[in-house]
């Protein structure tokens, strides 16, 4: 299990404060490794980073489709999609994103609620 493994990496860098500069390892990074293992295209990018972290994690940690998937970045839509109805969230990008923005610059905020 991929995910788990990675998971697993971080969580040992943070304790020994292995990643960049000496501390520990940023969640965005771990997205980025998880993003190139299941070639995700952009939109799924997009979904992940509009994510609480706690359930990004969660999403990270448990998202293993079959190896026969022709589609990772459609299948992640439709676990992430359950995911969140299982959490009782409102689903990511129906009023917004659902956390603060990563990686947002000058300028980079979310678009006001609809209604």
């Amino acid at each position: 299990n991929v995910s788990r493994k990675l998971m697993a990496f971080i969580r040992m860098s943070q304790k020994r404060g292995s990643g960049p500069g000496g501390g520990p390892p940023s969640l965005d990074s771990a997205l980025a490794e998880f993003s190139r293992h299941w070639r995700l295209d952009g939109d799924a990018l997009n979904l992940l980073n509009s994510l609480p972290d706690d359930v990004l994690i969660g999403v990270i940690e448990d998202f293993q489709p079959p190896a026969s998937t022709y589609n990772p970045s459609g299948r992640l839509h439709s676990f992430v999609r359950a995911r969140l109805r299982e959490l009782g969230e409102s689903g990511a990008g129906a009023e917004g994103p659902a956390a603060p923005w990563r990686n947002a610059g000058p300028g980079d905020e979310p678009p006001p609620p609809i209604g």
